[in-house]
């Protein structure tokens, strides 16, 4: 079997409903580049990378038609030798980037195809033996969100069937207002719902620690990104100081950034992004490391790729269930008791929904 051909394309995926941060403004939609690589024997995987806003989408798109060059006659089997070869090529622009995101979208596809070529799912082929995976609710509860609908909000996702759920802190200079945002969840879901905080890196290292001190009682499962990602002496500070454990990493890429933050002792719980680490071929390697260092991981985004890629792991914590490609797919993932069940349809086991596709798509 051989890779024939690489195509790409443009879609815009609208928000169900516009919220903002710290790090990324309004955020009213998802740009999206669709990767789909074929082969002599009539098979296709699917891949995509996306941006908030669609910020620099057609520049991913354009660095993902570069590389498909690379890689017209290789076998999609091979997936450890064209990660390499396309990690070589992209590096001559540093280690990160809009060329990571593109060797994560190429490479996610060559998972689906050796998932359909092998007849099984991406998680089996990976050592996976389970049938369901740990979730929790992070598209909802905004810094924008008022009192009552953070309570309302909260209180669905219960009666949805997550027992986790995330909340965005760090919109307010007042550490009182920001505690009382947070208890106002605590009370509407009660102590046996596990409540993670995310701040987006809107703190310094003093503001983070001094808020996080008076969030403490309200039994916080994780404080992410309480400052900004570069500022690793910064995070080990807050780390040491709180008794929440600290959560990062979504805005690393690949192994070396990880390095830093396991050598600056500056997390708790590692947050490893898809786009970013480069693909699951190093994904995989990633949280490997991070066992190593017995740090659990967390998934970043992406659900409906990472529940395969996290399944086998012996350090993993949980799956961010955030929906924003679930507009382009077929058949929605349902969450059961908490859990995230696992797809048993070969490759990464979903279908695209073409109505959405050309809905969406962006001429």
């Amino acid at each position: 079997m051989r890779i024939v051909d690489v195509t790409s394309r443009v879609l815009s995926l609208p928000m169900a409903r516009s919220w903002g941060s710290s790090a990324q403004g309004t955020v009213s939609s998802m740009g999206h580049v669709l990767v789909q690589v074929r082969t002599d024997s009539g098979l296709e995987g699917i891949g995509y990378a996306f941006t908030i806003n669609g910020r620099h989408i057609m520049g991913i798109k354009a660095v993902v038609d570069e590389l498909k060059g690379l890689i017209i006659g290789d076998d999609p089997i091979d997936t450890e030798a064209i990660w390499q070869k396309l990690w070589a090529h992209s590096r001559a622009t540093g280690p990160g980037g809009l060329a990571t995101y593109a060797v994560a979208a190429i490479d996610t596809a060559l998972w689906d195809l050796r998932g359909k070529a092998a007849g099984l799912p991406v998680h089996r082929l990976l050592g996976s033996n389970r049938d369901r995976v740990p979730t929790y609710a992070s598209h909802d509860l905004w810094r924008t969100s008022g009192l009552n609908e953070l309570a309302g909000a909260a209180a669905a996702l219960v009666e949805q069937g997550f027992k986790a759920m995330k909340m965005r802190v760090g919109g307010e200079s007042n550490p009182e207002k920001e505690v009382e945002r947070v208890r106002v969840v605590r009370e509407a879901i009660g102590r046996d719902i596990a409540l993670m905080l995310d701040a987006n890196q809107a703190w310094s290292p003093s503001q983070a620690v001094i808020t996080g001190r008076k969030l403490e009682p309200l039994d916080i499962y994780w404080l992410e990104d309480p400052v900004a990602a570069e500022d690793i002496d910064g995070c080990a500070r807050v780390a040491a100081a709180l008794d929440i454990p600290i959560a990062a990493g979504e805005r690393e890429f690949a192994r070396p950034g990880f390095r830093r933050l396991l050598e600056g002792k500056a997390i708790d719980i590692a947050i490893v992004d898809l786009q970013r680490a480069g693909g699951i071929t190093e994904w995989t390697k990633v949280a490997a490391m991070l066992g190593a260092w017995n740090i659990p991981v967390a998934t970043h985004v992406a659900p409906e790729v990472l529940c395969h890629a996290f399944a086998p792991l012996a350090n993993g914590l949980t799956v961010e269930y955030m929906p924003w490609s679930f507009g382009l797919l077929k058949e929605l993932p349902q969450i059961e008791n908490g859990f995230l069940p696992l797809p048993q349809k070969p490759g990464l086991g979903f279908e695209l929904d073409e109505e959405a596709l050309a809905k969406h798509d962006v001429r």
